[in-house]
C-alpha cells in the first residue's frame, strides 16, 4: 500500500531519507539540476530542514511510503522562481528515491496524489520540469495529460554534456 506523510521541518528522520536520495548520484541525476561539470554538492539533513523552515508557507513536502517504508518524496510549491507558464501554477516534483520502487506505477500514484493536493490548495494548473534524458518521467507525464510547452536548452550537466529541461503543463479540473 502506498501512503503519503506530510513532512514538517523538525522531522529529522524524513530529511535523513531525502538527504540519502539527494546525495545518491543515481537519484540526484533525475531530481537535482547540476549546472556545472563538477559533482553536485552534498546536502545535509540540517540544510534540508533549514530550507523547509524558510519555505514552509510556499512549499509542502510529503514522504512516499510503500507498506510503511519510505521510498521517495513529492513536493508542491507556490510562486516557484523558475515558472515559465502562468504565475499562479503549482510547481511539483516527484522523486522515487528507492531504485527498486521505480517502474511499479508508484510515480502515477504520486502524481495523482499531488494533483489532488494542488486542487485542494486552490491551484488551477501545474508546471514541472523534466531533464531531457529522463524518458520514463516524460512518458508518465504525457500519459497523464501533461503537455510540453517549453524547452530550456543546455539547462543541466549530465554524463559529460549539457541537456535541456523540458517544461510540462496541465490545467487541473476541480
Amino acid at each position: 500500500m502506498i501512503t503519503f506523510q506530510k513532512i514538517f521541518s523538525d522531522d529529522a528522520e524524513a530529511f535523513t531519507w531525502i538527504a540519502r536520495w539527494d546525495n545518491d548520484p543515481n537519484t540526484s541525476a533525475l531530481s537535482r539540476p547540476n549546472f556545472t561539470d563538477e559533482p553536485l554538492p552534498k546536502v545535509t539533513v540540517h540544510t534540508l530542514q533549514q530550507q523547509a523552515e524558510k519555505s514552509q508557507d510556499k512549499k509542502k513536502l510529503y514522504l512516499i511510503k510503500e507498506n510503511g517504508c519510505p521510498i521517495g518524496y513529492v513536493s508542491i510549491e507556490a510562486d516557484f522562481f523558475m515558472l515559465l507558464s502562468h504565475p499562479q501554477a503549482a510547481w511539483i516534483s516527484i522523486c522515487i528515491g528507492e531504485i527498486a520502487a521505480r517502474g511499479k506505477g508508484i510515480g502515477k500514484i504520486a502524481l495523482d496524489f499531488i494533483e489532488s493536493e494542488a486542487v485542494m490548495q486552490g491551484f488551477r494548473s501545474i508546471e514541472l520540469g523534466v531533464f531531457a534524458y529522463n524518458l520514463p518521467a516524460q512518458a508518465l507525464y504525457r500519459r497523464c495529460g501533461y503537455q510540453q510547452f517549453a524547452e530550456v536548452p543546455e539547462f543541466v550537466w549530465y554524463q559529460g554534456r549539457r541537456h535541456a529541461d523540458l517544461r510540462f503543463y496541465k490545467q487541473l479540473t476541480r
